[in-house]
């Protein structure tokens, strides 16, 4: 005779997975923020963390340090400005390492100098608490003072110089004496150098460059006019 046994005993139970069905939700992949950031004026993006990109100098995008715009040769980035030192832009004078100078409210400190590419280039990183304000010594002031005093004197020089008659014309000693002013005013011109960029007043500086310009082809005018219809040996 069978054994009988209790109701459900003999049951198999059933499986867990069978009484909890559950939904199964895909993993979502990472978003990439492929949107570029737009860079400001001075370089530093709207988002740092974002931006890797590095410009440069050209037309319609001034250095932050120089306002160079003819070439290439300065670069800059969200925390980093290479300013090349050239003859008509170059950084401030008189800077020293760990001086700051004001790029659009921010401060910038000036860290090392005759780097970049060809050695020529000022670096200037973002200002970390630690520099010191650039504020000029009597002894700059001073050679400031100088400096505008000396350009102020080629710069009426080179007026004299171009105020002389017309070589055709002139007498013969009225025109000896128009080569020598054209003569000293293109020396002292050419040895002005490096003084000029001391000079704070931008129109000052720009007077002088316009008219050097112009005294320039007055001395080829009269070094030809000496050569050629003088035979004079130069």
């Amino acid at each position: 005779m069978a054994a009988t046994t209790r109701s459900g005993l003999g049951t198999t139970p059933p499986r867990l997975d069978n009484l909890h069905q559950r939904e199964r939700v895909p993993q979502s992949k990472p978003t990439v923020n492929t949107r570029k950031v737009r860079p400001t004026y001075s370089g530093r993006t709207q988002n740092r963390a974002k931006s890797n990109l590095i410009f440069r100098s050209g037309k319609g995008r001034p250095c932050p340090v120089c306002n160079r715009q003819k070439n290439s040769s300065c670069s800059w980035g969200d925390d980093l400005i290479l300013c090349f030192k050239g003859d008509s832009h170059r950084p401030p004078e008189g800077l020293k390492i760990g001086d700051t100078i004001t790029i659009n409210r921010e401060q910038w400190a000036f860290v090392a100098d005759n780097v970049g590419f060809a050695g020529l280039s000022s670096c200037f990183k973002p200002h970390n608490g630690r520099a010191r304000k650039h504020i000029p010594s009597y002894q700059q002031k001073r050679n400031i003072n100088v400096a505008r005093s000396l350009v102020q004197e080629v710069l009426d020089d080179i007026e004299r110089a171009l105020a002389v008659l017309e070589f055709e014309s002139a007498p013969p000693d009225e025109l000896a004496e128009s080569f020598r002013l054209i003569d000293l005013a293109h020396a002292k011109s050419e040895s002005l150098g490096s003084k000029l960029y001391r000079v704070k007043e931008q129109h000052l500086r720009e007077a002088f460059l316009s008219k050097k310009k112009e005294l320039v082809y007055q001395k080829k005018d009269a070094d030809h006019f000496r050569t050629y219809y003088l035979g004079m040996t130069l």
